[in-house]
């Protein structure tokens, strides 16, 4: 339960920090162009009649925008009262606020530790992995999820374009487009290695690609075709709750 003080605004900076986002990802998970809408409410405007910076009060579209996107509990967002996020297989439907049911939707579920940079221990290797299932909001129809799963990204290797501990949508490549990738990012199980990477060369008719690091500090790894077993292409940051 929220304090006797604690105001919506003061709650949703709370979820975005429980989610592990910033005012600026955490407006995009929205579907906002910028994060103006996002800083008013959990920073304020400052007011030119006054000076001084005062925090917008949350409409009814943006909260409910809140409640479908992260799972969140409408009565907990408005008042504070009983746990943050709906439970079960099927999150509430939110019927007095007119809101649809939110979809979940069970996908396969990759856990491992991908290391900075690479060396003999990156990745750790694909046998070292849990694979089980993690259940997401359904965002798209159906058939947009054939083939994908969901990958837990750890290390730093990717950033700014993906932060350690993000998870990620990812789609199985067909062993015949393979030569067709590049210029995106890929996890890649090659020799026992499991990596999370950029691929920009492919060199598939000699034999080989390069995988590429896209935080400067690390640095880049040619590896064979012949000792990929997989290749997932990364769809997506999933920005709301797992379960």
């Amino acid at each position: 339960m929220g304090t006797t003080n604690e105001t919506i605004n003061d709650r949703i900076q709370k979820l975005i920090d429980m989610q592990g986002h910033n005012i600026n990802s955490f407006s995009v998970a929205l579907g906002y162009e910028n994060n103006g809408t996002i800083y008013d409410i959990v920073k304020g405007k400052v007011k030119k009649e006054t000076g001084l910076r005062k925090k917008n009060t949350p409409k009814e579209p943006i909260i409910l925008k809140i409640c479908k996107t992260f799972g969140v509990r409408y009565e907990w967002l408005m008042s504070g009262i009983g746990a943050v996020y709906e439970t079960g297989r099927t999150l509430t439907q939110l019927e007095n606020v007119g809101v649809n049911e939110v979809k979940l939707i069970e996908l396969p579920y990759i856990d491992f530790y991908a290391m900075a940079s690479f060396n003999t221990s990156s990745g750790n290797g694909i046998e070292r992995s849990q694979i089980k299932t993690k259940t997401i909001i359904q965002k798209e129809n159906l058939p947009y999820y054939d083939d994908t799963c969901i990958v837990k990204f750890m290390g730093n290797s990717m950033e700014p374009t993906i932060n350690a501990d993000s998870v990620l949508l990812a789609r199985k490549v067909k062993q015949e487009d393979w030569k067709y990738i590049g210029n995106a990012v890929y996890a890649v199980i090659f020799a026992g290695r499991f990596e999370i990477k950029r691929i920009i060369d492919n060199d598939f008719e000699q034999g080989y690609l390069w995988l590429v690091a896209d935080n400067p500090k690390n640095g880049k790894l040619k590896i064979e075709i012949q000792d990929i077993t997989q290749i997932l292409k990364i769809e997506e940051v999933v920005s709301a709750k797992i379960y």
